[in-house]
């Protein structure tokens, strides 16, 4: 058992490591988000899948920003941070927040509307805040995996957490509903 639990720990020390160089962020930053159980780390050591694959596989699964020739360390970081939390929000309500299989954040609400939720960089904190759009008309695919028509925006509001950005879409949907222009003035 012991050797099991080294075994196990090495591994998520690589990928901590790794993930930090590979996208500014450190699995311990992120994986209360996107594996609150342990489970993918546990699965993938069970599977062989290295460090590496794994890191990578995360990146990918999680829209993560590389880092890159244009992209340093810190900016990855906050971003990938920002989508990280927009992960774990939506996973603790996932009877309301969806994803899609090429990692799109909504949630339906009233009269054809759809609020996304995304990284949207702030000028005033110098990093990557929370971003909820309004759109109405967004459509999924006939398999649901993503979205074929993303409708036209209604409202965005930014904040530096979720529950600001989300509040604000929600009082922008509720107030729009609750009046009713005609076509005529």
């Amino acid at each position: 058992m012991t050797g099991q639990k080294n075994a196990f720990l090495n591994f998520v020390q690589d990928v901590n490591l790794l993930l930090k160089m590979k996208a500014g962020v450190s699995y311990a930053e992120v994986m209360r988000f996107i594996h609150p159980d342990l489970e993918a780390p546990r699965s993938a050591l069970d599977n062989g899948v290295t460090p590496l694959e794994f890191v990578e596989g995360v990146i990918e699964a999680e829209n993560f920003m590389p880092v890159g020739d244009d992209v340093t360390p810190e900016e990855a970081g906050s971003h990938n941070v920002a989508m990280a939390a927009i992960a774990g929000f939506a996973f603790a309500n996932r009877a309301e927040w969806h994803r899609t299989l090429d990692g799109v954040y909504y949630c339906d609400v009233e009269d054809d509307q759809t609020i996304f939720l995304r990284p949207v960089f702030s000028r005033d904190l110098n990093a990557y805040a929370i971003g909820s759009e309004i759109r109405e008309g967004a459509a999924l695919n006939s398999e649901r995996t993503s979205f074929e028509v993303f409708g036209t925006v209604t409202g965005r509001y930014p904040g530096p957490d979720i529950g600001q950005a989300v509040d604000k879409a929600l009082d922008h949907v509720q107030l729009n509903n609750a009046y009713s222009f005609s076509a005529n003035p």
